[in-house]
């Protein structure tokens, strides 16, 4: 079996982390990438190795020696690039928050389904080894039952961010764990927040209720 032929869009912080990865796999090759802004392209794909960068996303999309793309582009744009990609058959790893809203993103989910391609949003934390290690011990019942999660995120407010919160930016991995943890879907949803001193909420407090007695505090 082959390298898997992954083409990277968007090559600002989360892209180059995503090409680094990628050219680090014994099974993946990195075969191009694309970013408007060509001289930062240009940069990623000279550090990996990367044979070819350009500012057309179209011209990874209709490349047919690629298999998958990475979408590592803002997030009022993970609709508009991903659907591109699926429409073109490529599989797709859409950075988190996979969409503007939980519509688009059932939409691109169906439009996958449709074309036959995998899709998945980049929820990193359900790899994280000392989760699959306390996720396999819960399993083979060493644990007991877990009835209450606590996650607690605190510390500078990253540079990177500029379109989104802090709910759609960090906390959306603890309350993907609670659901993969409590291996359900919350009943009830409560939840506070706040901007201090950006553009949008950078404090927030949340409580899901799962079926039963069980209760993530985020």
């Amino acid at each position: 079996m082959g390298k898997i032929a992954v083409g990277v869009v968007g090559c600002g912080f989360w892209g180059r982390q995503h090409v680094r990865v990628f050219s680090s796999l014994e099974d993946v090759a990195v075969r191009a990438v694309s970013d408007l802004d060509l001289q930062r392209a240009r940069s990623v794909a000279e550090d990996y190795g990367v044979p070819k960068a350009c500012d057309d996303n179209s011209e990874l999309f209709e490349d047919p020696s690629i298999e998958a793309i990475s979408v590592c582009t803002p997030t009022n744009t993970h609709w508009e690039v991903a659907e591109q990609a699926v429409e073109c058959g490529k599989h797709v790893l859409v950075e988190k928050p996979m969409c503007d809203t939980s519509e688009q993103a059932r939409l691109l989910i169906a439009k996958a389904e449709r074309v036959g391609v995998k899709m998945m949003p980049g929820h990193i934390e359900r790899f994280n080894p000392g989760l699959q290690k306390v996720m396999g011990l819960l399993g083979e019942g060493l644990l007991g039952e877990v009835v209450l999660l606590f996650a607690r995120r605190v510390g500078r407010w990253p540079d990177r961010v500029g379109d989104v919160g802090v709910v759609k930016d960090s906390a959306i991995h603890d309350l993907d764990l609670a659901r993969y943890i409590f291996r359900g879907e919350p009943v009830s949803v409560y939840g506070r927040a706040g901007t201090l001193s950006h553009r949008f909420e950078d404090f927030a407090e949340i409580t899901l209720v799962f079926p039963g007695v069980r209760t993530a505090f985020i």
